[in-house]
Order: C-alpha cells, then structure tokens, then sequence
C-alpha cells in the first residue's frame, strides 16, 4: 500500500520531466513550474487541448507516426500509444499526452512501475509501434 503516495509522486515526477525535456515536441506543454508540497512534487500545469475523433484521426495518421517518431528521435518511448492519448491543441496540431509511463529508450524501467506496464525490463520503441497499429486498426473499422 502506498500510504504516503510516494509512488504516485514518483509516477508524476517521472511524467512531468520527460514531458517538460520534450516541450518543443509534439507533446502537450507543460509550466515550467510543478506543484508540490513538502513531499515533494505532487502535479504539474499543462496546456488546454482538444478531444480528436476516430473520424478525423483517421484522415491524420501520417501526422501520429511522424509525432510518435519525433518523441522516439528524442530518445523516448511514450509507451501509451492510444487513442485516448492523442489530442489536438487550440491550432489543430496533434499533441500526445499521458507520458506516466514513460521512459528513455533502451533503460531499465523504474522498480516502482507495475509489472503490467511496461511488458519488458527496459524501454523499447516495440510498445508504441504497438499502440500506433492498434490505432490504424480501429481508423480502418470506420
């Protein structure tokens, strides 16, 4: 039992500095910023985005891959690739968001996550080529 909530603040330190490392990616931004307490850091700020639907993600895969692509180019494995998990900002640009589970590709994933995510013992791009074939999958069902 995490009573203190170290894990979930070891989760969202993890989010929150990958993310604010990939700020000029196509990743929701993130205040400078986070929140914390005298625990420690507790939460961050981001930016406002917009819910992409089945229909119009279908029409802008191309423009997922190459945004997937760039977070890996940065080193990063997002390791969360869904459609629930890419979003579009005020100007329509794709954003990818919820990088709790996040890592540096080719490094030992941290103790602290579950042992259901990720499926292996260090960060691999195979998981998000995954997630991504899965969202095409459901793009064609349209």
């Amino acid at each position: 039992m995490d009573v203190n909530g170290t894990k979930s603040r070891l989760f969202i330190r993890n989010e929150f500095e990958i993310l604010k490392s990939l700020n000029s990616l196509p990743v929701v931004r993130v205040h400078g910023d986070p929140l914390s307490d005298k625990g420690g850091l507790f939460g961050f700020r981001m930016q406002e985005l917009y819910k992409i639907n089945v229909d119009e993600l279908a029409k802008r895969l191309d423009e997922l891959k190459e945004a997937i692509r760039t977070v890996h180019r940065a080193g990063i494995v997002i390791n969360d690739v869904s459609i629930s998990n890419v979003m579009r900002d005020a100007a329509g640009s794709i954003r990818l968001i919820d990088f709790g589970f996040a890592g540096r590709i080719g490094h030992k994933v941290p103790a602290f996550f579950p042992p259901w995510k990720p499926q292996q013992s260090v960060f691999s791009i195979e998981t998000d080529n995954k997630g991504f074939e899965e969202i095409v999958a459901i793009c064609k069902e349209i």
